[in-house]
């Protein structure tokens, strides 16, 4: 009851999904695979400050998701990506085209995800502008800011839209964010997508009796609520 008075009370919630009834994955291991193919930075520098993208996302005692990076994705065609063909998924991808692939300004745009959802995701493709004489090249981000625009990214990839609270990672801008740091609002968005199972964690994080997953009042009003949904979000 908890839950869903909580949920019910939209009007006090500043996070939002990439659609109106978006739900999560269906899993709660989720990969990350980066190509580094065409990228404006190293290999290793990108793949520091995503670790520390998903250390911040990975810590939210109340949710229930786990992303790990895989550094060796496929190679594809950007048009076999933006057409969802990528069997690696969801796939960081370095563009030098940024602003014909994405359909945004690339002097002002570091980087932009297309994420589908069916009900649950399906499909999420994070574009790194990686083209020469931007001004939002990534080459021109400062680690923290780095960190933080990948962990903004992942939150669409994961099903978050915007908040309009401006301390949050998933506000629109990460001008002034100094580092990838969750607030509660964006904890809370997590939570709603990725709900923490009490019954098996226990309450302290202690194993439990496990139950069938969809099978509380919370996972069965979460899935009266499904539609598609295909966007662009930066």
């Amino acid at each position: 009851m908890k839950h869903l008075l909580w949920l019910l009370s939209t009007p006090a919630l500043a996070w939002t999904l990439i659609g109106p009834s978006t739900g999560g994955w269906d899993t709660r291991h989720l990969t990350v695979f980066v190509n580094p193919t065409n990228c404006s930075v190293s290999s290793d520098f990108l793949n520091a400050r995503l670790d520390a993208a998903l250390a911040a996302l990975n810590h939210v005692p109340t949710a229930d998701i786990t992303l790990t990076r895989y550094p060796d994705a496929v190679a594809t065609t950007p048009a076999d990506l933006s057409s969802g063909l990528s069997s690696d998924i969801p796939l960081i991808y370095c563009s030098t085209n940024f602003s014909a692939e994405t359909g945004t300004e690339g002097d002002s745009v570091p980087a932009s995800t297309m994420a589908t959802s069916d009900g649950t995701m399906s499909y999420a493709l994070l574009y790194l502008n990686s083209e020469s004489g931007k001004e939002a090249n990534i080459a021109n981000i400062d680690s923290g800011k780095f960190e933080a625009m990948l962990a903004h990214e992942l939150g669409h990839a994961l099903g978050l839209g915007h908040s309009s609270q401006s301390e949050a990672l998933m506000y629109f801008s990460i001008h002034y964010k100094p580092a990838a740091i969750l607030t509660q609002d964006d904890m809370d968005g997590l939570t709603y997508l990725y709900p923490r199972n009490e019954f098996v964690y226990g309450p302290m994080g202690c194993a439990n009796a496990q139950r069938p997953r969809g099978s509380s009042l919370w996972d069965l009003f979460r899935l009266l609520f499904t539609r598609s949904r295909i966007e662009w979000v930066r």
